[in-house]
């Protein structure tokens, strides 16, 4: 393997084991309580799915606590809801999907993972433009 390969695959063996070390306790006891908080993260993550999600992690490493550790270290703004997770990579999205559906469709309105966004560009599909 090249000296790039190698530290890629050091690097990676790196972060899971940290990741390993991490998880002392089962996920029922690391499930974070964000009763009151004002993220959609915070509404949206059950203790089932913080149990079926905790384990997985993308290929570069990131798990679901480092996705939703901004929402649990911010409680938020009583009247401006935030996300409350982040996106570590492009395999984010796959991997947590079960919880990130649920906050898309409560940040944009109801959209659903079958929903595409439509959009007509044409002068005549604009809405209040001026002629």
């Amino acid at each position: 393997l090249s000296p790039v390969c190698l530290g890629s695959l050091r690097r990676a063996a790196s972060i899971n084991a940290e990741y390993m070390g991490y998880k002392k306790y089962p996920p029922s006891r690391d499930f974070p309580d964000v009763a009151g908080y004002n993220n959609w993260m915070a509404k949206c993550l059950t203790q089932d799915v913080y149990e079926r999600l905790r384990d997985r992690t993308t290929p570069s490493g990131y798990t679901l606590d480092n996705m939703i550790q901004a929402g649990v270290d911010n409680k938020g703004h009583p009247e401006i809801t935030s996300v409350g997770c982040t996106l570590g990579d492009e395999e984010s999205y796959e991997t947590y999907k079960a919880l990130l559906d649920k906050v898309i469709a409560k940040l944009h309105n109801g959209f659903q993972p079958t929903d595409t966004h439509k959009s007509d560009l044409t002068a005549d599909g604009l809405n209040n433009y001026v002629r």
